[in-house]
């Protein structure tokens, strides 16, 4: 393979990648539902680490990051903190978000229903988009 192809083929994000696996025999099937992309930076002088997942479709459907706060009202700390696409819909040719929930101890890995019960606090729909 050409230097230049494999190249193309190591940096094509996993939702432009074919979704197929090789079954013995010949056949191809089927086997994205959703990916995960996730970017590790630097901002302000502290890492931060954002993920987001996506179906196949390349829809935005949930996003988390680690954001400083204090939600419990002590002192401040690092918290997951994220959100749930519910929908998305197309104005004008753009498809965006257009309904979704959002708060802290978005997929905390000590309580999963926390974010839920405790963290939600924003939730907005979008009914119309006027780019300008």
């Amino acid at each position: 393979m050409q230097s230049s192809l494999r190249d193309a083929l190591a940096f094509t994000p996993r939702s432009q990648s074919p979704p197929y696996e090789y079954i013995e025999g010949g056949d191809f099937r089927d086997t994205l539902s959703v990916s995960v992309v996730q970017a590790n930076f630097t901002a302000l002088g502290e890492p931060a680490e954002l993920t987001l997942t996506v179906n196949n479709q390349g829809m935005l459907e949930r996003m988390k990051i680690r954001r400083w706060g204090n939600p419990e009202g002590g002192d401040c700390h690092y918290v997951d903190f994220g959100g749930i696409i519910d929908e998305s819909s197309t104005f004008d040719g753009y498809t965006i978000p257009t309904r979704l929930r959002v708060g802290w101890y978005f997929d905390s890995p000590e309580r999963r229903d926390r974010f839920e019960s405790e963290g939600e606090f924003f939730h907005c729909t979008i009914d119309k988009a006027i780019y300008k």
